[in-house]
Parts: structure tokens; sequence; C-alpha cells
């Protein structure tokens, strides 16, 4: 018997991640071609694509200091043989972004 595995293109679970962010999350994708993309899936949800904040392998530095209710990122991470880099970025963000709720 063959299990459905979900896989990334095309499955929506970015829309899901997206969704259940709330307002003032930062959301850690790849590259600004990706943020613009999750912003779009925004607009199409009825949300304000400010709400989130984007977090790329570039400007993660930019969130030094700063609050947010949540943080996650991108399943693409997950699915793809990316370098260490993006683990690198993911724990600098979870030391350095101060949770709120």
């Amino acid at each position: 018997m063959q299990t459905y595995v979900e896989h990334g293109r095309g499955s929506r679970r970015t829309w899901r991640q997206l969704a259940e962010l709330p307002d003032g999350a930062i959301y850690l994708v790849p590259n600004e071609r990706m943020a613009g993309h999750c912003r779009q899936l925004l607009r199409n949800m009825g949300r304000d694509p400010r709400v989130v904040r984007f977090a790329t392998i570039e400007n993660f530095h930019r969130f030094v200091g700063a609050r947010a209710p949540a943080f996650d990122r991108d399943h693409v991470f997950d699915d793809r043989p990316w370098s260490t880099r993006d683990q690198e970025v993911t724990d600098f963000l979870r030391l350095t972004v101060t949770p709120y709720y």
C-alpha cells in the first residue's frame, strides 16, 4: 500500500504555515523571491502582506533584538539538502528574537 506523502511544490504547505502565523511573526525563507511569493499568498488569503516579516539568508541580521509572537521557517528547508547556513540562521534568529505573547 502506498502512503501519500506531501512534497513541497503544489501541496499548499507554505499556505498553511502562513495561515497559522499570527500578525507580527517572523518567517524565514531562502530568498527575497520566495518572500514575494509568500506576500502574494497572504494577499490571496485576505491578509495584509505586511503582517508577517520575512527573514532571508541574506537579511537575517536585521532582526537582532526584534520582538515577535512567533517564528517559523518555510518547509522548503526541510525538503531540500541546503547548506548548514539555513540552520545557522535559524539558530541565530531563535537566540536573538525576543518572543512575546
